[in-house]
């Protein structure tokens, strides 16, 4: 929970959510030389399972602002955090903030990823993928 204060005499209270929120497994990305492989969902968003190194990946993320909440900007990161032979490696995207959200309305944010060759361990290697929404008050 965090505290935004509008006006001097005025507080609200506004309570963020991860997109994968901590003990839910996170989302295990296979990157290798070659062809982007099957994708799946998240809520409305298109998250390539697998991710050619070397290549721009645009990952799509659907934001709602629950109709209870306030006038929001949002902004998403992405986490690659390496798992066996390239455990110890990490790569963080974010996004733009967005514009202003009202309260029961949605945006899709875009977070352009390119993982490096250093990603690799030989021709394939494994991350854990960490999606983080962030907000703050528009």
């Amino acid at each position: 929970k965090w505290t935004v204060n509008l006006y001097s005499d005025i507080t609200k209270f506004c309570t963020l959510q991860k997109i994968t929120p901590t003990p839910a497994p996170p989302i295990e990305i296979e990157v290798r030389r070659g062809e982007v492989k099957g994708r799946i969902s998240l809520g409305e968003s298109r998250i390539p399972r697998t991710i050619t190194v070397g290549s721009t990946h645009t990952f799509r993320i659907r934001v709602e602002n629950p109709s209870d909440g306030i006038t929001s900007n949002y902004k998403v990161t992405l986490e690659f955090v390496g798992t066996g032979d390239v455990a110890g490696k990490r790569y963080t995207f974010s996004s733009d903030w967005s514009d202003a959200v009202d309260p029961g309305k949605g945006i899709s944010l875009y977070v352009d990823v390119l993982l490096p060759s250093d990603a690799l361990a030989d021709d394939v290697a494994y991350y854990e993928l960490w999606i983080t929404l962030e907000g703050r008050a528009a």
